[in-house]
């Protein structure tokens, strides 16, 4: 699954929920809001929190998965996450369709 987001901007997953600078009413939450996840004034902590999402799950064997030295599911290291979270970021701003900001 592409990190590009419904309509190719944030938040960057299909569903709205991880990487989610806005929070309110999503499949997460059909009842009531929820908070934002990352913010728009810092967009490379929502592409963050995708990378510490994914550590934890897709590319972690669940019955055994190790923290890192923040203390979070998969060995990948905080800085080693922040520069994948970076270049995410870079690579989604470069692909992006050019109608679409992180702001609309």
């Amino acid at each position: 699954m592409p990190i590009r987001g419904l309509r190719d901007t944030t938040p960057y997953h299909w569903d709205g929920i991880p990487g989610d600078p806005f929070g309110g009413n999503n499949t997460q939450s059909i009842n009531s809001d929820v908070e934002p996840n990352c913010s728009l004034s810092e967009p490379e902590t929502c592409t963050r929190f995708l990378v510490d999402g994914s550590m934890a799950t897709t590319m972690c064997d669940v019955t055994n998965c190790p923290e890192n030295d923040e203390g979070k599911l998969g060995l990948l290291s905080g800085e080693g996450r922040d520069a994948m979270a970076k270049f995410f970021l870079a690579f989604l701003s470069r692909h992006r369709k050019r109608d679409r900001s992180p702001t609309k």
